[in-house]
């Protein structure tokens, strides 16, 4: 079916008289029948439209899982019930293949800080360690800033805000495929109790993403 919604687009009109105006002087050159060109034309026109519905579908598609997924990030400001002075972000990354690096898809509370566009290469961070692994694994300060296990390129991590203490990182699956994964991290330090619970938290949020980037 049709998705109508293209027809309200003003870009979908600038490619149509693009397609329709040099079609209507290449038919109008040939030697065939009126009927005929008019016929060629409105099939042409048809097939246009349908191959632009389905890019269209697409598009919304992926428009609409982006959508999802920056809402539900908000809710890591729930850990504010039991730590009401901590600051919490959190990202999905996903894997750019052809560079070998992770890049930040969607994010939340990262707007005014540098390592928004940060890239990691798939062999470092915790984003990788926790790709690699398929597991959670939680990094913290000294980890990331030092000469720890989670460092990342010296250009990016003086992007990091230094006052960062933990970095939790949760595989986001979909069938039993790794397909990105969530991070969220906090400047306060947390108890053993507290970062069970952020832990959980982290998975669930995981899971409904998983399910939402699988539709």
């Amino acid at each position: 079916m049709m998705n109508l919604s293209i027809f309200f687009i003003p870009s979908f009109w600038a490619g149509f008289l693009l397609f329709f105006i040099p079609t209507c002087m290449a038919f109008g050159e040939k030697k065939m029948k009126t009927a005929w060109k008019v016929l060629w034309i409105v099939l042409m026109s048809a097939l246009f439209m349908l191959q632009q519905s389905m890019q269209a579908k697409n598009l919304f598609s992926e428009a609409k899982k982006e959508n999802i997924a920056r809402a539900i990030l908000p809710i890591i400001d729930g850990a504010k019930q039991w730590a009401p002075d901590m600051r919490t972000r959190a990202n999905v990354f996903f894997l750019d293949k052809k560079k070998a690096e992770y890049y930040i898809k969607y994010q939340y509370n990262m707007d005014n800080f540098d390592d928004r566009n940060i890239r990691i290469p798939t062999h470092m961070g915790c984003t990788g360690d926790a790709w690699r692994t398929q597991d959670q694994v939680w990094c913290y300060a000294n980890e990331i800033f030092s000469n720890g296990n989670y460092r990342v390129p010296q250009e990016w991590l003086k992007t990091v805000p230094k006052d960062i203490k933990w970095i939790v990182s949760t595989p986001i699956r979909v069938d039993s495929d790794v397909i990105a994964v969530l991070n969220i991290d906090g400047n306060q330090n947390l108890s053993e109790e507290k970062e069970g619970s952020m832990g959980q938290q982290s998975k669930r949020l995981a899971e409904a993403l998983g399910r939402i980037l699988s539709d």
